[in-house]
């Protein structure tokens, strides 16, 4: 994403919510700076939108990812990576589909697809690096919580990879603004997320909802993505309540193993309901944090992120 000029009309008067007039954001254009956002890669998009039916056919998937050269490649190298137990034995998206499988190379093009997003911001204190090492993290402790719990790991895996896409746009087309809030945040000892509130009047989870609905991602992904810190409450859960809860479980505990060594680094608090509906309690957080471990060094590496 290459930041484009900063439009007119995209800070709003708040001075009467005390909030600096030079910082708040107004909600409309951040919608409409989002809709300027590349879309993603074909084969991804056929994908995400297969991922809830039967009938998806592995050579068409196949084909859109191979006329795609760059994302073909990033998906190769991936694939190869220790991460996955084949080293040297995919030489093919064919043969990814056939070693992998469907949902697993769906998972993998996802990761490649994002990876390709890498790019130097104006925004000071945003470090990539840091956000797709955690991006990595809650994918991979996403994909285990669903797994535990006999959920659809595939898609915890693809919502936990792009729980935080609100970030990447804010300090992409924001970035005076978003480079505030991380300093407020540091500072003040706060959570990003109320830094977000105060300063710009909305936050990344919500700008991460509009991305969502930008790539025309499953509507249980985007309330995922829209909501992973803030869970339902008991009379607003529904059947998809589980992808939400298990994306803001998996985000807290990648914050807790510090992957970013930043000494600003904090813990959010879990909401109780997201603990009791997935009994998090019996899961097994140290075979969790261990796989978000080695996980991250591996797919890192192979992406040279």
């Amino acid at each position: 994403m290459s930041p484009p000029g900063r439009p007119e009309g995209e800070y709003r008067s708040a001075q009467h919510e005390g909030t600096p007039m030079s910082l708040a954001l107004d909600a409309s254009v951040v919608a409409r700076r989002v809709r300027d956002l590349p879309a993603l890669p074909a084969a991804l998009t056929h994908v995400l939108a297969a991922m809830r039916r039967e009938d998806m056919r592995s050579d068409r998937f196949a084909e859109l990812i191979e006329h795609d050269q760059a994302l073909c490649g990033r998906t190769l190298r991936l694939a190869n990576s220790a991460f996955y137990g084949l080293p040297g034995r995919v030489g093919s998206i064919d043969d990814a589909l056939r070693l992998l499988g469907l949902r697993t190379v769906a998972n993998v093009v996802t990761a490649a697809s994002l990876a390709a997003y890498a790019t130097h911001t104006s925004c000071t204190g945003f470090d990539f690096a840091v956000f797709w090492r955690h991006s990595i993290g809650v994918s991979i402790a996403a994909r285990a919580i669903g797994q535990a719990r006999g959920f659809d790991d595939g898609q915890a895996c693809v919502a936990g990879l792009l729980h935080d896409a609100g970030q990447l746009a804010l300090a992409t087309y924001f970035p005076q603004a978003m480079s505030a809030a991380l300093a407020l945040s540091r500072t003040s000892d706060c959570e990003l997320l109320d830094a977000e509130r105060a300063l710009l009047g909305l936050d990344h989870a919500e700008v991460g909802g509009m991305v969502a609905r930008h790539w025309c991602l499953p509507e249980e992904m985007v309330d995922a993505i829209r909501r992973h810190h803030r869970p339902p409450l008991p009379a607003q859960a529904g059947a998809t309540t589980w992808l939400v809860d298990t994306v803001h479980l998996a985000d807290a505990m990648v914050h807790a193993l510090d992957l970013s060594r930043s000494p600003d680094e904090s813990v959010p608090a879990v909401s109780l309901d997201s603990w009791e509906r997935l009994d998090a309690g019996s899961l097994d957080s140290a075979q969790i944090f261990a796989a978000v471990e080695t996980g991250v060094q591996a797919m890192c590496a192979a992406l040279d992120t």
